[in-house]
């Protein structure tokens, strides 16, 4: 793993202020969107033709990751890009089998890209509303340390310890998997 060096201020809070109200509304709007698309219609049409997870989970995870590749990115990360956000993909369709609503996977999804968007990022790469920024120079440790945490997430969603209700009736799995 690659160290990475502290984030420097990129704005100060009062002018962050002015931009993160906004920011909030077009997340919130953004994510939403792709979790009705992807987790809600993909998942769902997916869902009646096959039982199997291979099937509703990783075939619109696959083409949620896919939709987010960035050719611009140094050092590989439009491929990195595309594996995290297949890794979210899975963890985002987890909590909608999990829950029985896309309301989880949509909050988690609000919040993972208002921290991206309006909190932490790294110079240059869609700068310009965080608080905070890493140096360019920080990016591949970044991307290591959003591996691991990505994948922890999604272990956890799919642990029996996540604290879910597990909503899944016979009626809800009969119109999920059949």
């Amino acid at each position: 793993i690659v160290f990475v060096g502290a984030p420097v201020p990129d704005l100060s809070v009062d002018r962050w202020a002015v931009f993160i109200v906004p920011l909030l509304a077009f997340v919130f709007i953004q994510a939403t969107a792709e979790e009705l698309i992807f987790r809600g219609y993909l998942l769902q049409q997916l869902g009646a033709l096959s039982r199997s997870w291979l099937v509703w989970a990783v075939i619109p995870s696959l083409l949620f990751g896919l939709i987010h590749y960035n050719s611009d990115l140094p050092n590989y990360g439009g491929v990195y890009y595309v594996l995290i956000t297949f890794l979210m993909g899975l963890a985002f369709s987890v909590l909608v089998w999990r829950t029985g609503t896309l309301w989880a996977a949509a909050g988690l999804h609000v919040g993972i890209n208002i921290m991206g968007l309006g909190v932490v990022g790294t110079e240059g790469i869609l700068a310009g509303t965080q608080l905070w920024l890493f140096e360019k120079d920080d990016m591949i440790g970044l991307m290591q340390l959003d591996l691991l945490v990505t994948i922890a997430l999604l272990a956890f969603v799919i642990s029996p310890l996540a604290p879910f209700s597990d909503v899944k009736s016979e009626s809800r799995e009969e119109a999920v998997f059949e």
